[in-house]
């Protein structure tokens, strides 16, 4: 017994002193003295469409109001802002003033369609947000369905590039976060929100179903019940796969070397000298036209937060190195965006004793499904393509001598040559009977040859020679030569033609 008492004093030397709270209840002389909220304080209790991730600009959630019964308030310190003592909604709680600083660190990731870039995108919502809806996509084998994100500008911008061509995608994100804070469990609601549940009808059904997804289009399928603000920005570079095999290059040394390109915009010369110079290196190698980021430049970019408006890319598209970021930086703390958040559904907002909970809930799960973004993955390749072992809903080719998976030549200038000859007209190779025709195809050093067609002076061929895979730029031009077969002199020539074969 005598030691544990001689240990006592030990711990309570050993445990932290006790950090002062952040916000106090205020008199109603300081109330007025302090007139200015939060940072950021109105961007909690925003609707939010989940399938577009777009906030709706409408508040269900009442955030103007911050007098108690008896005239108190809530006042925060923000150490951010010089320890100004600033006002809290009531409908807010656990206001906190994130003390760590920013890290200019660059975060990169890879997508191969718009369903993993809206995965991508939506992972910025930090809770279940599908709690107590029915979401789940039918039929669910060999579909596949995006929701969160779906329709997301991240999601559209990769969408409109796969319509285009075959791309991958690689993100390179920066973000800071600043403060954090959440809704109360029953958040005081907002009179337009209250009036239009109000008009609302009772039943949700194919007839009531305009009225219902117009209140959802104005408040959101969700709402935000809690947030961390900070800044962030993002770069989402599409690369177009067969241009990187015909650089020579890999997409994931493409998106290492633009991660380190972002960090030397963001973070100075000093920072990834190492990881610089292999790029360097490889920019040399594979004979590129400018930086990486230079060369690949088909982007998306979304920035968060701050004041920008002096220029759209905060990672690529700065001149004065990381002079632009740094000032960019230095607005967040007051004009902070939203890093990441959690949602609830809209009929969360209502009691449990109304029934137009249920017919809301209903709404919202159907407003989703509607807007869903659909791939049917049980659609038969091209002809040549076969579907991928690790991914039923992507096509490949058969990896030969002069093409990979991914269905692009392996080296720039290799082709595969096929020349059709159709017909001719008007010949004249006989005397006493019509011409007996063939035509002789060169390329390479390689002859190839039709059939030949007896006695006809307009003979047609409609014939495909296949030279396979071949170089262009080193196997010279295409030479054809159309022939009569009875002539043994050199006049048998009946035509010839050269012509360049050429990329396109």
């Amino acid at each position: 017994m005598g030691g544990c008492f001689l240990l006592l004093p030990f711990f309570l030397l050993l445990r932290p002193l006790p950090v002062p709270a952040p916000c106090h209840t205020a008199t109603r002389a300081e109330c007025k003295k302090h007139q200015k909220f939060i940072p950021g304080s109105q961007l909690v209790g925003e609707g939010v469409d989940i399938t577009t991730l777009r906030h709706t600009g409408f508040f269900p959630v009442d955030l103007n109001k911050y007098l108690r019964k008896d005239g108190t308030c809530t006042l925060c310190r923000n150490d951010h802002q010089g320890g100004d003592l600033q006002l809290l909604p009531l409908a807010v709680t656990d206001w906190r003033a994130e003390m760590t600083k920013c890290q200019r660190a660059v975060v990169k990731a890879m997508a191969r369609s718009a369903a993993e870039v809206a995965t991508s995108a939506a992972k910025k919502i930090q809770n279940n947000w599908k709690a107590d809806l029915n979401v789940t996509p039918k039929p669910a084998v060999n579909v596949q369905v995006s929701v969160a994100g779906s329709h997301s500008r991240e999601a559209n911008f990769a969408a409109g590039k796969l319509q285009q061509d075959k791309y991958v995608f690689t993100s390179d994100t920066v973000e800071c976060r600043y403060y954090r804070f959440r809704l109360i469990q029953m958040p005081p609601l907002e009179f337009d929100f209250k009036r239009a549940m109000h008009f609302l009808p009772d039943k949700f059904t194919p007839s009531t179903q305009t009225e219902y997804f117009q209140l959802i289009a104005n408040f959101g399928t969700h709402f935000i019940t809690s947030v961390e603000l900070g800044g962030r920005t993002t770069d989402i570079t599409a690369l177009r796969t067969c241009m990187l095999t015909l650089d020579g290059v890999t997409a994931d040394e493409v998106a290492d070397c633009l991660a380190v390109e972002a960090a030397v915009s963001v973070a100075g010369k000093g920072e990834a000298t190492f990881e610089s110079k292999r790029c360097e290196e490889k920019n040399k190698k594979h004979n590129l036209k400018g930086s990486f980021h230079e060369t690949y430049n088909e982007r998306h970019v979304d920035v968060v937060g701050g004041q920008h408006e002096s220029i759209a890319d905060l990672i690529f598209g700065a001149t004065k190195e990381t002079q632009q970021f740094s000032a960019w930086m230095a607005t967040l703390p007051a004009s902070p965006g939203l890093v990441t958040y959690s949602l609830d559904p809209l009929h969360f907002l209502l009691p449990k004793n109304d029934p137009r909970k249920e017919e809301l809930r209903q709404a919202v799960s159907e407003y989703i499904i509607q807007k869903a973004r659909w791939q049917n993955c049980t659609r038969p390749c091209p002809a040549g393509k076969v579907k991928s072992a690790h991914d039923p809903c992507r096509c490949v080719c058969h990896e030969s001598w002069g093409m990979n998976e991914e269905c692009c030549p392996k080296k720039r200038g290799l082709a595969k040559l096929q020349v059709k000859i159709i017909k001719a007209s008007g010949l004249w190779g006989d005397y006493f009977t019509s011409t007996d025709a063939y035509v002789r195809v060169f390329f390479g050093g390689f002859e190839q040859r039709t059939p030949t067609i007896w006695n006809n002076n307009n003979p047609v061929w409609q014939t495909d020679i296949d030279f396979g895979p071949v170089q262009l730029n080193s196997g010279g031009p295409l030479r054809i030569q159309g022939l009569s077969a009875r002539k043994l002199s050199s006049r048998h020539l009946a035509v010839q033609c050269t012509s360049g074969v050429n990329e396109t």
